[in-house]
């Protein structure tokens, strides 16, 4: 009975290897990466602050290796278009710690709505100045995610695609961290020859 349950564990952790390690790049096989020299930023979804952030890092990114970058989609060889699937910039709160020293209760009313602390990373700052340890500070890590497709203009076909999140200290490392590694998988899985 106890080899039963081994081979069951065994086969359940090779398994679940296998799925969490699956590439989540697409490639349209057969497409010609090679003849992309220019590169046009099209939309990033939701309009807004963060899109411009997204879309000056892509550019910022895409010149450092080597491409023509344009903010339009004409006479561009490949057009990246994408959307913004995470956008959390960091965020501080003021936590108010009660004094655990005294026998007598304080009764907080809440009159609004409770704010969820975003981000899976929580840290102190320290106590707030002028409260002592009743003060806290309380800091949350920004996040970002960007889902991209790169189309072909002329055949108007997805040719590559990928999404990536990340968890950074503000939301600039966040969004640059995203962008730099979605590149970096479009130069690698595009071009397998090149070495890492």
């Amino acid at each position: 009975m106890k080899i039963k349950n081994w081979n069951y564990v065994c086969c359940s952790a090779i398994v679940f290897c296998l799925i969490s390690c699956a590439p989540r790049v697409a490639i349209k096989k057969g497409f010609d990466f090679t003849k992309i020299k220019t590169i046009g930023i099209g939309e990033i979804t939701p309009e807004g602050p963060g899109s411009e952030i997204v879309k000056d890092e892509f550019t910022r990114e895409f010149i450092l290796m080597g491409y023509n970058v344009k903010r339009s989609i004409k006479d561009v060889d490949i057009i990246l278009s994408g959307a913004i699937t995470e956008y959390s910039p960091s965020k501080k709160y003021l936590m108010f710690i009660g004094d655990n020293g005294t026998t007598a209760q304080t009764q907080v009313i809440v009159t609004q709505p409770v704010m969820e602390i975003s981000g899976s990373n929580v840290y102190s700052l320290g106590t707030a100045f002028g409260l002592g340890t009743k003060g806290q500070i309380v800091v949350s890590n920004a996040t970002a995610g960007v889902t991209v497709r790169l189309i072909d203009p002329i055949q108007n076909e997805v040719v590559w695609t990928y999404s990536y999140s990340y968890e950074g200290l503000d939301i600039q490392t966040a969004v640059s961290s995203v962008v730099s590694y979605i590149v970096k998988t479009f130069v690698y899985t595009a071009y397998p020859k090149i070495k890492k």
